[in-house]
């Protein structure tokens, strides 16, 4: 895998099998980075819908730059990494199966996405993004309460396998650095989705809540002159609201609360959306920005392409396809300020650490130190996912400003009480050591660079400039350490006129178009709401590969590169195809229920209440099946439904004339019924329910964590599995704030009588069972 001529010095061979979107993502991340990519695609059938043309033609052009296309199989010893979407792909065009692939080269990555996975009942479903959406639980989550629910624009799910399997791929390759082996690595697009959902698995284990879907509470999608401003704020920025919309009548003490606000919802959004409907987006954007108030205007896909932020940071790109200048988004990260590749060559690479056994009990990544900024989910989960792998992550927080998902309360409206009474910090903070260091003070600074100096890895997702007001910019760093390596993860990019804007998830999905292709209907943008936040889980998937593959580079090179992770390119880049499309064709996707370009997408309603099927169908096999599944074949001589255009003219009509018939049945008997009868269906599932599929699975998605009351709970698991004696384990629960900070500081060899003089300086804080260790009288309910 050493490659002289690569400016990193490290660019595996890969070989991509099939058409899958999510392999073929998978490939694009992999080849952005450097990976010399072969696609051998399998024979395609030509799509009859102009419109599924127009989208496979703008995938292609979108995903697979950056590859050369091969018509027969290369040699297994030219190859480092080989991705799938099947075991069946690879048999047919490589003869053997993923067993016989690691049998002939085990030092092989074998890399396999399937839909629905590859064991149990699951193996036999057929349908695509909108299924696998049901079966992981997302699609619940997505819509309004008392609809139908929705899926989200594009690919979600697919996408969520390729970015599962790039960070499988980058885990298996860091693995066989050490030990000199291969792997197989697997994930699926169900599994990839369930981990997206995970908060609701854990607010159901912790307390039985079940979450629902619905934008009914907290934020608001509000009405402008020229279109919707996804306007997100916290308790905290209540002040600012009134400030920025000026009406008296928010003065009135039933809004003077969040949950005064959410009780008399209607009257409150009346308010504020009589506002905003004289001002145009963009103004009411920039005027809520300037109040620091969380806010993002719903960009349509033509529309993002001419956003200053995204413009500025050079995020498209213009290609010539057949004499036609086509806009493609470019990968959302730069390394060391570069977006792509540098062309300099850079220094020759130094040979690979020689190979070492996988240590007993150690997982795959047993040998990486990270050190830990990250909060919230996506900074927080990155390290979690690298943590359970089998990384060390010491978790820093400073005494009086601890990670504020201990006390989060934005999901279920409650209060916290303690530093591991939330529920999310007890997932992204298991398998990770504390320590509590007050950074403001000088001998804080000092403290972490002997923390740095013994690292691989430093993640932070900290507002833009904060590292930099704490002397910590990656020149820092990097003189402590020439080797450490920097993922910065941030809402807009470390540069451009709007990096210093406030976002959350949601305000992300509507500024990265994804609220646009998401709704009933292009006048509905619908977002995932805090109960998902969409933008963070990605990148959750995405970013503890691209923290691999740093280290491999820094391995390789001897000195560590700095990514700048954004994560509203990182939305704009899973719809890219949709933008591709827009710029292809001319005309704009918009959202459109559970349509989807070839697909007509239906959720029937099912016996019970908020129960449903999502029903697939891409030809007229499957709508002959429908009819005849539902005992209607009159439907298929009405007018209305004689052609896929009028069927997808007529969806809602269509779904109302089927109604009567779904509500009589449950949900699995449903789907059943029509899988029999050859349409692609599955019941519609919540987070509790998957454990009861586990058995069809014929794998769990769940493991059981510890807490600090001694009683474990089952936890979303992980988004995929590894072969091999290494594995992924659950070796601690979430600590407190500073339950670690003694033992990691020892080890660090700091001495005891230093120890008790920070400790009395204030400079650190433990945590622990022994009450001379605690954290000072109320810095536990600090909100950070």
């Amino acid at each position: 895998m050493n490659d002289r001529a690569d400016p990193y010095g490290f660019s595996p061979r890969v070989l991509e099998v099939g058409h899958a979107p999510r392999t073929a993502l998978c490939g694009y991340l992999l080849a952005g980075l450097g990976a010399r990519v072969t696609k051998l695609a399998t024979p395609e059938r030509a799509a009859d819908d102009p419109e599924r043309a127009a989208w496979d033609r703008a995938m292609s052009i979108y995903l697979d730059r950056g590859k050369a296309a091969a018509t027969g199989p290369p040699e297994l010893a030219e190859l480092d990494v080989v991705l799938a979407g099947s075991d069946a792909e690879l048999v047919e065009r490589l003869g053997t199966g993923a067993a016989g692939l690691r049998a002939s080269r085990p030092g092989l990555v074998v890399a396999l996405a399937t839909e629905f996975g590859r064991g149990g009942e699951y193996r036999t479903y057929a349908g695509g993004d909108l299924l696998a959406l049901a079966l992981g639980g997302l699609l619940s989550m997505i819509g309004e309460r008392g609809r139908e629910p929705l899926r989200l624009g594009g690919n979600q799910a697919e996408y969520a396998a390729g970015l599962a399997l790039f960070t499988a791929v980058l885990t298996g390759l860091y693995a066989g650095e050490r030990s000199g082996t291969g792997a197989l690595v697997e994930t699926s697009a169900v599994r990839a989705v369930a981990y997206l959902d995970w908060k609701s698995h854990v607010y159901y284990a912790d307390r039985g809540t079940i979450l629902q879907r619905g934008s009914d509470s907290g934020p608001l999608v509000l009405e402008c002159a020229d279109g919707y401003v996804g306007f997100y704020y916290r308790d905290e920025e209540w002040p600012q609201v009134k400030q920025l919309v000026g009406d008296p009548r928010l003065a009135d003490e039933r809004f003077a609360s969040q949950l005064g606000r959410d009780r008399h919802r209607a009257e409150f959004a009346a308010i504020v959306n009589e506002f905003s409907r004289r001002h145009r987006r963009a103004e009411l954007y920039h005027r809520s920005q300037a109040r620091h108030i969380p806010a993002g205007s719903v960009l349509g896909m033509a529309e993002l392409v001419g956003e200053p932020q995204l413009t500025a940071r050079e995020f498209f790109e213009t290609r010539q396809v057949d004499g036609v200048p086509v806009t493609v988004p470019k990968l959302p990260w730069t390394v060391d300020g570069i977006r792509g590749r540098p062309a300099s060559t850079g220094p020759a690479a130094p040979a690979p650490a020689p190979a070492q056994p996988p240590a007993p009990g150690g997982g795959p990544l047993a040998g990486l130190t990270v050190v830990d900024f990250g909060t919230i989910t996506a900074g927080g989960r990155t390290t979690q996912l690298l943590g359970d792998f089998g990384a060390t992550v010491i978790k820093v927080e400073g005494p009086a400003r601890p990670d504020p998902f201990r006390h989060w309360s934005g999901v279920t409206g409650e209060a916290g009480a303690g530093d591991l009474a939330s529920p999310p910090f007890r997932v992204v903070g298991r398998n990770k050591e504390a320590v509590a260091i007050d950074l403001k003070q000088p001998d804080g600074i000092a403290l972490l660079r002997r923390l740095v100096e013994g690292a691989d890895l430093l993640v932070e997702n900290f507002r833009r400039g904060v590292m930099e007001r704490l002397g910590l910019g990656f020149e820092t760093l990097r003189s402590w350490n020439p080797r450490i390596c920097l993922l910065s993860i941030s809402s807009q990019g470390a540069d451009g006129p709007e990096r210093d804007y406030v976002s959350f998830g949601g305000t992300l999905e509507a500024l990265g178009g994804m609220m646009a292709v998401t709704g009933y209907g292009p006048a509905e943008p619908t977002w995932t709401t805090s109960k998902v936040n969409y933008p963070d889980q990605a990148v959750a998937l995405l970013a503890p590969g691209l923290a691999l593959w740093s280290a491999l580079v820094a391995r390789r090179r001897g000195r560590g590169v700095h990514i700048d992770l954004a994560q509203r390119e990182t939305v704009v880049a899973l719809i890219g195809e949709l933008v591709t499309m827009a710029s292809l064709t001319g005309t704009t996707p918009v959202a459109a229920g559970n349509l989807a370009p070839g697909e007509l997408g239906l959720c029937l309603p099912a016996r019970g209440t908020d129960e449903w099927v999502a029903v697939s169908l891409t030809d007229e096999a499957h709508w002959r099946g429908l009819v005849a599944g539902a005992g209607r074949p009159e439907l298929a001589a009405d007018p209305r439904f004689a052609s896929p255009a009028g069927r997808r003219s007529h969806h809602a009509a269509l779904a109302g004339e089927l109604a009567g018939w779904s509500r009589e049945r449950d949900k699995a008997e449903l789907a059943r019924a029509l899988r029999a009868a050859g349409v692609p269906a599955a019941p519609v599932l919540r987070a509790f329910e998957l454990p009861a599929e586990e058995p069809a699975r014929g794998e769990s998605l769940h493991v059981a964590v510890p807490t600090i009351a001694g009683a474990p709970e089952p936890q979303v698991g992980w988004p995929f599995t590894i072969d091999g004696p290494a594995q992924p384990a659950i070796r601690r629960r979430a600590p407190r704030v500073g339950e670690d900070t003694l033992t990691v500081l020892r080890r660090y060899g700091v001495e005891q009588d230093r120890i008790d003089a920070l400790l009395d300086a204030g400079v650190i804080a433990v945590a622990g069972s022994d009450p001379a260790n605690r954290v000072p009288a109320g810095q536990e309910r600090s909100t950070g």
